[in-house]
């Protein structure tokens, strides 16, 4: 992360990525993803609210 300075000497932090995000690093990342944690993007975000089985679980891979 580089820090700059404004027109008032304020820093202000610029982010620098670690990787280079190409369409080869999204693939192979996506894949990775998909082999660890089953169909995760279908469902990101939600919550799990109930002690009970709901349809949604059957997307979900055991033991993650």
């Amino acid at each position: 992360m580089k820090i700059k300075y404004d027109k008032n000497n304020n820093p202000v932090r610029v982010p620098e990525p670690m990787v280079v995000m190409t369409k080869k690093w999204r693939k192979q990342t996506a894949e990775e993803f998909r082999k660890k944690y089953g169909c995760w993007w279908m469902f990101q975000g939600v919550p799990i609210r109930q002690n009970k089985k709901t349809w949604i679980e059957q997307y979900r891979k055991k033991g993650v």
